[in-house]
């Protein structure tokens, strides 16, 4: 019997890879569908508490003890502005996106195959939404988009022969580093590689570098602007200096368990494109796939970085990672014999396997149970509710009373944000001044209630008496407060991995 022609075979693949699509797509949308119902909770709730007490007249860092840079506040600034303040619009902007991954990653993949780009958004969507309620939106979530579209652009850029998307790239790379600085590596990278290229093809780089430096300006200017307008700019610099390096000091892991971390979800993928290197080397004489690459590396070099080893801080090389898989995968599904054997194998287990096991996973989680947030609100709500607008203090780092009090539009006391920086061990002078100021704070305009969380960020046992870490404060307590009550939530709590014991909490109230 004579084998099926290259052209019947390659027809075959094409309608799989429809069918596929069509699966992975309706899979995602029907996540799409139970994301929008959930609440506002985990790092996103704490921005937008931070942005709504910047709009009551706290000036960044130097007021707000915060830790985030501005990129952040822009980004919820800017979701609040234009969809609203509560879960749904945060959630619509999460989903927003997952839907501009794709965007990014059919521009780069449709001269090979598109399937290669839905294929990877789709399965990158998913193991976002697995990753849990408290995850949406989440901060390396935008650098990972901004930088997967700051490439894509520059990739248009070199095909199209335009000089505007070189322009946006910059917007974007620059934008993506004032979320996190950690986005400095894969910005670098693409800068480097187009270089590269240009120089290989003995073009001039000066318009280029010109084009996407420009563009890299416009958000360091706003930003000064930003600073200069609270007269915050010095304050912001020794938080850099100060906050952000002990915060990154602390509960910093193995290097084995951030790799074991960092794969976790991908390996079988990546392994299956590492066996097929030898036939997809040449593959890299493309500069495109060796900026994937870079992105890729860049995007690890960067969770590394970070050390704690939190399921987000993986999206920039899982994304880049997955693009650049998908590509090395469709591209041996045109090869004949082993290639395409191993190729189909490991994306049938991205389809049939990863996919499925990620989306029942997501669809597990329950974000009506919340026992701490309706606990916190009716106690609150008995002690004044209203009434306690700059009269309430949060000592907690993210177990959800900063949450509450956004929920309920409540300011702080204090510009304290995490307490963190009050009972972990001193180090460079940090926890003593944030000591000295949130004294002066709380003397300047006391509480007349405290909420103290059992959480002790970020891995020590739950404690209510955390505060006898400090006995000055401890003193401060006992002398002027009285237990109005302790609340320890009993039913577990399905947000993100395994369920999990809500924090417990002890209300103070002033004598």
């Amino acid at each position: 019997m004579a084998e099926p022609s290259a052209h019947a075979t390659s027809k075959r693949i094409r309608t799989i890879e429809w069918v596929l699509s069509l699966l992975l797509v309706v899979c995602l949308l029907r996540l799409f569908a139970r994301i929008i119902g959930w609440p506002l909770v985990g790092d996103a709730s704490l921005m937008h508490y931070t942005v709504f007490l910047i709009s009551h007249g706290n000036a960044p860092y130097r007021e707000l003890q915060e830790i985030n840079m501005p990129g952040t506040y822009f980004v919820d600034w800017a979701v609040i502005r234009t969809l609203g303040a509560g879960a749904v619009a945060w959630h619509i902007f999460d989903i927003a996106l997952i839907l501009s991954t794709f965007i990014a990653t059919l521009v780069m993949t449709l001269p090979y195959d598109w399937f290669a780009g839905v294929f990877a958004a789709s399965l990158f969507g998913m193991i976002h939404a697995r990753d849990g309620i408290t995850q949406s939106g989440q901060r390396d979530l935008t650098i990972a988009v901004a930088m997967l579209l700051s490439y894509a652009l520059v990739f248009l850029a070199f095909r199209s022969g335009r000089r505007l998307p070189v322009f946006c790239s910059g917007i974007l790379a620059s934008f993506a580093i004032l979320v996190k600085p950690v986005a400095i590596p894969i910005a670098i990278g693409i800068l480097l590689m187009s270089i590269r290229e240009l120089k290989k093809r003995r073009t001039p780089i000066k318009v280029h570098f010109i084009l996407w430096g420009a563009g890299f300006l416009i958000p360091l200017c706003i930003t000064a602007a930003f600073l200069a307008e609270w007269h915050s700019t010095g304050a912001f610099f020794d938080m850099m200096q100060g906050l952000v390096r002990y915060h990154a000091s602390l509960g910093r892991l193995g290097y084995g368990t951030l790799l074991a971390h960092l794969t976790s979800q991908t390996l079988p993928l990546i392994v299956g494109a590492l066996v097929l290197v030898p036939v997809s080397l040449n593959l890299f004489k493309n500069w495109e796939y060796s900026a994937l690459l870079f992105g890729s590396l860049a995007g690890a070099f960067s969770y590394f970085v970070q050390g704690k080893g939190y399921s987000y801080q993986r999206y920039p090389f899982e994304i880049f990672t997955l693009l650049l898989v998908a590509l090395l995968l469709t591209d041996a599904l045109q090869k004949a014999h082993w290639p395409r054997i191993v190729a189909g194998l490991t994306i049938l287990y991205g389809c049939f396997v990863l996919a499925p096991v990620s989306a029942a996973k997501a669809l597990a989680y329950d974000g009506t149970q919340d026992d701490f947030g309706q606990m916190l609100r009716q106690d609150l709500g008995s002690l004044g509710g209203p009434a306690l607008d700059r009269r309430v203090q949060c000592l907690d780092t993210f177990a959800g009373c900063l949450r509450v009090l956004y929920e309920m539009r409540l300011v702080q006391s204090t510009g304290l944000m995490y307490d963190e920086f009050l009972f972990n061990p001193e180090k460079d002078g940090v926890v003593a001044a944030s000591r000295e100021r949130f004294l002066t704070q709380i003397h300047q305009n006391p509480p007349s209630v405290f909420i103290v969380t059992d959480q002790v960020y970020p891995n020590g046992n739950p404690n209510l008496d955390k505060t006898s870490e400090w006995p000055l404060l401890a003193e401060e307590l006992h002398k002027n407060y009285f237990v109005f009550v302790e609340r320890s939530p009993a039913k577990m709590q399905a947000w993100e991995g395994k369920p999990f014991h809500p924090s417990a909490y002890r209300i103070y109230v002033h004598k």
